[in-house]
């Protein structure tokens, strides 16, 4: 299950490009949340009922903004932190700036990878279907 704060369309690209796209049972999008978005637990919530998730705690969020990956991690939801690079992002940026610059150290991270594409590396369990583990 993926779930994006973008519309559905986008994120079924998104997969695509990343080569998940037929791992994938289900995509929600910010259309199937609202009036809620991320990091509102109720925005979070909402999928894991949708899905049938029952236990959060077998779900993972991949993530660039620490207020979702905090927000995830409260619900117990493994988190991905994707950093960008060691964590570089300028101290004017708009993620600095709101408080939400990648923070590897922060203790509602799991895992920290600098780019989505090192994710195959990271976790190769998730290209695997149930035969090949």
């Amino acid at each position: 299950v993926v779930f994006t704060n973008a519309p559905r369309a986008y994120g079924a690209k998104c997969l695509e490009a990343l080569g998940l796209a037929t791992a994938v049972d289900a995509l929600y999008g910010v259309e199937d949340v609202m009036p809620h978005c991320k990091p509102d637990p109720a925005a979070f919530t909402t999928v894991l009922d949708a899905a049938g998730i029952v236990d959060p705690r077998t779900c993972l969020m991949v993530e660039d903004s620490m207020k979702n990956i905090r927000a995830c991690h409260a619900l117990g939801i493994r988190t991905v932190l994707v950093d960008g690079g060691g964590g570089l992002q300028l101290a004017g940026s708009e993620a600095a700036l709101l408080g939400d610059a990648a923070d590897a150290a922060d203790p509602a991270v799991d895992v920290v990878i600098p780019n989505i594409r090192d994710l195959r590396c990271a976790l190769p369990t998730l290209w695997s279907g149930p035969a090949d583990s």
